[in-house]
């Protein structure tokens, strides 16, 4: 009876929740909140063991809500990693200067150095009390990753509420679009790394491979849906039944469920005719599941006995490198002449993180279940929070002279 009032709940919520609410423009920080997501988010870590703890608990039959729920978990990173994948359309891409994708990959390469040595240095400082140094390096690493990527919708924000236009808004958009690229490379390799240590066989690589392989399979039987004849309603039936047979086998085989589907998105988005019926059919009820997703994301965040410092600590030290590092990444290139840099203030509209990163935090809390991973996903989930809020609050006045620049 208490799954089906909590899992009732949660359904409202998503429902109500989804159609109502998420992107409905409100004032000051509630306009982030509603815009974002993030309020659900919050709903979540309240819903957790932070406070309520109503996902958590064991019943009768030996089982808790959060695992009756974590297929639904799985499906909503492998819907989240296909819309990303789907971005990914050389032929559109390949129209942008070689300069852009050069700041692009500094700037998200720069945040996930910067923050991958500023968390290990906060992790250390519990080892080997805590958890051993390879335990804090893997945690690291993952902050590092989950760093470099931006949303795009905290720069869609700035565009209508601070009126930003022109050049400057253009590239940092297209900064937006690619620079998760090198987290979601270092999560592959983190998910590589803990598919070997948790069964060897193929290697790291051959689990690499592994996953490409698995993106692909699962592109090809997306685009057997896109034959003539299949209706809206029965593409979105069938891309559901397909990425829930993706989040399966990625459970089985123990996968990134997100990894693979970029890889599939990316592969249909560079192959497949009609691709565009694919993007349209996922993004037209995204909003319900990312819902549901945020909600049990957020119940993820824990605070365990003896981290009441380390996570607060962690959450400044990622905060202050990734900003440092989006600031200076966006600029540095204008040093040595390349045209598509940005004044370092613009590095501040780059702050935003949204639901790749929420994705990722949930992706690898699911492969390193030991308590500095934990931490870190925490942190990270957290972190989220605040650099949306603080990005709505410095990005308007510090790109005021930017706006159609």
């Amino acid at each position: 009876m208490r799954y089906l009032l909590i899992g009732g709940l949660v359904a409202l919520v998503a429902i109500v929740g989804g159609s109502t609410v998420l992107g409905r423009r409100l004032p000051g920080p509630l306009g982030v909140l509603s815009r974002t997501g993030l309020g659900f988010l919050l709903l979540g870590i309240l819903m957790g063991p932070t406070a309520l703890d109503a996902f958590d608990r064991v019943g009768s039959d030996g089982t808790s809500l959060r695992s009756t729920l974590e297929p639904i978990t799985a499906l909503a990173m492998a819907w989240i990693g296909v819309l990303y994948g789907c971005h990914l359309e050389w032929a559109r891409m390949r129209r942008f200067g070689a300069g852009l994708y050069v700041v692009t990959a500094i700037e998200g390469t720069a945040a996930t150095v910067a923050v991958c040595g500023a968390a290990f240095l906060v992790l250390c400082a519990w080892t080997p009390a805590r958890w051993s140094a390879g335990e804090a390096l893997a945690a690291a690493a993952f902050c590092g990753a989950a760093a470099s990527g931006t949303a795009p919708t905290g720069l869609f924000l700035l565009r209508e509420e601070a009126r930003m236009s022109g050049p400057i808004y253009e590239r940092l958009l297209f900064f937006s679009a690619l620079d998760d690229l090198p987290g979601l490379v270092v999560l592959a390799v983190l998910f590589a790394v803990a598919r070997e240590d948790a069964g060897p066989g193929m290697g790291a690589l051959g689990w690499l491979a592994t996953t490409v392989a698995t993106g692909y399979a699962l592109s090809w039987l997306l685009r057997l849906l896109l034959r003539p004849g299949l209706d809206r309603e029965g593409l979105f039936v069938g891309l559901l039944g397909v990425l829930a047979l993706a989040a399966g086998l990625c459970g089985a085989l123990r996968l990134s469920p997100l990894v693979v589907g970029v890889v599939a998105g990316c592969a249909i988005a560079n192959s497949a005719p009609q691709k565009e019926r694919i993007f349209e059919a996922l993004q037209s009820r995204e909003h319900t599941l990312y819902v549901v997703f945020l909600v049990l994301v957020g119940s993820l965040v824990r605070v365990e006995p003896g981290q009441e410092l380390v996570i607060p600590l962690l959450i400044g030290a990622l905060m202050v490198a990734r900003l440092g590092a989006k600031v200076v990444g966006v600029s540095a290139p204008g040093a040595v002449g390349l045209a598509a840099a940005v004044p370092a203030r613009a590095g501040l509209a780059l702050l935003p993180q949204g639901g790749m990163t929420i994705a990722m935090a949930a992706s690898f809390a699911d492969a390193y279940p030991g308590p500095a991973a934990q931490a870190a996903a925490a942190a990270t989930v957290l972190a989220v929070f605040l650099n949306d809020l603080l990005g709505a609050q410095l990005a308007p006045p510090a790109l005021a002279g930017l706006r159609r620049g």
